[in-house]
């Protein structure tokens, strides 16, 4: 398994709800299962900023420190945790351009700008983002004091699921450092419409009660290349010869 990237995740805030799965089903890849507490399913709205990024150990000009938003939901395979997309926004259309190819997410470009200012207690974090001419955010304010994570399923997720453009499951490893802790305080203000920024069906956001909202420490990771779940030749068989099979995924049959 190959590492693709490394980065430091940086002021992360996440804010999570419970949702009915059946708004989930579209998304889930092929023969996988959503993840489910209880009967629960989850649904998160995560941003957090990417620094001191290599790609494949390189420092890329320009694309070393960028913010990124993802609505993203959990999926169980097996004895496996991981985490699979609704939608990826991020501020650089490279970004965008080389996560389509390699991974095959849903990645739209938007302008994304933001700042965080630090004392040795506390640190104010603003993310500000546009979306057809409408204008978002996302601010908080915490001290450093730390507790342990108040969603405890962020710990145990070391997987990115997906589709490949033939329709087998992929998967793609990602190892964090440490687990993440939550700030003890937190005060914050989110000015987004769900709706324009990710679409009608997800409107409901708007109203709905999260059952988390935190910030969370930082973090290193690494993300490695994807590989197939399964292959399922039925679902390529119309598309591509096996000999001309994409190199960058080496099959894992499970």
């Amino acid at each position: 398994m190959k590492q693709f990237l490394s980065s430091t995740w940086k002021n992360t805030f996440i804010v999570t709800w419970e949702i009915e799965p059946e708004l989930l089903i579209e998304y889930i890849p092929h023969k996988l299962g959503l993840h489910t507490q209880k009967g629960k399913t989850f649904l998160s709205f995560i941003l957090y900023n990417f620094e001191n990024t290599k790609v494949r150990g390189i420092k890329m000009p320009f694309h070393v420190s960028f913010a990124e938003i993802d609505l993203r939901f959990y999926i169980q395979h097996q004895q496996r945790l991981g985490v699979g997309f609704v939608q990826h926004l991020v501020p650089r259309y490279c970004v965008s351009l080389w996560a389509k190819r390699i991974f095959n997410e849903n990645y739209l470009t938007l302008p994304i700008e933001y700042s965080a200012q630090e004392t040795e207690t506390s640190k104010v974090v603003h993310y500000t983002f546009w979306k057809n001419k409408n204008k978002f955010s996302v601010d908080f304010l915490t001290n450093k004091e730390t507790q342990p994570n108040q969603f405890p399923l962020l710990n145990q997720v070391q997987y990115g699921y997906g589709s490949d453009k033939y329709g087998n499951p992929i998967q793609f490893k990602f190892d964090k450092q440490n687990d993440y802790f939550s700030y003890t305080s937190l005060d914050y203000s989110i000015q987004v419409d769900f709706a324009v920024l990710f679409g009608k069906k997800w409107s409901f956001l708007n109203y709905l009660e999260p059952i988390h909202v935190q910030a969370l420490t930082d973090n290193k990771i690494r993300i490695f290349q994807p590989e197939w779940v399964y292959r399922n030749d039925n679902l390529i068989e119309n598309y591509v010869h096996p000999n001309e099979t994409p190199s960058i995924f080496n099959e894992n049959k499970s």
